[in-house]
């Protein structure tokens, strides 16, 4: 479920049984990133940059995400 304002984007996962959350398919989650012109890079404290190919500067920056 999306939820978006002016300077945010966020996703919610819900899991809605024990059953569900106790399944090993939901034990490791990979979500793919893309955009044209950037590069998606992962900081060692899991914070992720969107980096513009031709300046080099981040366009955008996400925080480590957290479950």
């Amino acid at each position: 479920m999306p939820s978006r304002c002016v300077h945010e984007f966020a996703q919610l996962l819900v899991v809605k049984s024990a059953t569900a959350a106790a399944s090993e398919q939901l034990a490791e989650l990979r979500l793919r990133v893309a955009a044209q012109g950037v590069t998606v890079q992962e900081a060692p404290d899991g914070t992720l940059a969107a980096v513009d190919d031709g300046a080099g500067n981040a366009v955008f920056e996400a925080p480590r995400p957290v479950m």
